[in-house]
C-alpha cells in the first residue's frame, strides 16, 4: 500500500507501443493530505541501448514529441530517474491508467538508468476507488474532455480526478 497519506500517479508517452518500444517522457503526481503537492514531467533523451528504429511517426502525432526535441531538451534517463526517486520516497506504490505499458516503460528507464529491478509496485488508478466502474466512468469522460496527451498533465489529471472522487463520496485519501 502507498505510505499513509502519499499517493503517486505516473504517466509516460513512449516511442511506440511496441515490445522493444522505451519511453521518452515520464509525468508524476503526488497527492498528500489532500492535495497535489508535486506535479512534475521530465523529457528522456533516448539512451544508447534503446533502438531509435522503434520511433512510431504515429505515436510522435499523438504526443507531439519529436526525437529532434528530445535530443535537444531531453535528459538522460539516470538524471530523470534521481530526480522521480526523489519525489518517491516513502512510497512503494505508483497508480496509473496503463499498468502494463507504465509498468514496462518504468522498468525499461529504471534498467538505463541503473536500476533494472527497482521494486516499484504499479497499480491501476481505479482500484484506490470504492467503485471501480464509477471510476472507469470519470476517467473516460475526463479523457473526453482534456485533449492534451503529454506524461505531465495526463498524470496531474489522475491526482485530480482521485482528489475530486474523494471529495465528493467522502472516500478517505489514505
Amino acid at each position: 500500500m502507498p505510505a499513509k497519506g502519499r499517493l503517486v500517479f505516473i504517466d509516460f508517452e513512449a516511442s511506440s507501443l511496441s515490445r522493444d518500444s522505451w519511453p521518452i517522457e515520464l509525468g508524476w503526481a503526488v497527492v498528500e493530505s489532500g492535495r497535489v503537492v508535486i506535479s512534475n514531467s521530465r523529457l528522456i533523451k533516448p539512451a544508447p541501448t534503446w533502438d531509435v528504429a522503434d520511433w512510431s511517426p504515429v505515436s510522435e502525432e499523438l504526443h507531439g514529441i519529436t526525437l529532434a526535441v528530445l535530443e535537444r531538451d531531453g535528459q538522460c534517463a539516470h538524471a530523470v530517474w534521481q530526480e522521480f526517486q526523489r519525489d518517491l520516497t516513502g512510497v512503494d506504490a505508483l497508480f496509473c491508467d496503463a499498468p502494463a505499458y507504465d509498468g514496462f516503460w518504468c522498468r525499461r528507464l529504471g534498467g538505463a538508468a541503473g536500476v533494472p529491478d527497482h521494486g516499484l509496485h504499479i497499480r491501476h488508478f481505479a482500484n484506490l476507488f470504492s467503485d471501480m466502474n464509477r471510476a472507469l466512468r470519470e476517467w473516460a469522460r475526463a479523457k473526453r474532455q482534456h485533449t492534451a496527451h503529454r506524461a505531465g498533465p495526463d498524470a496531474l489529471q489522475l491526482a485530480r480526478l482521485w482528489l475530486e472522487h474523494s471529495t465528493q463520496t467522502g472516500q478517505p485519501l489514505f
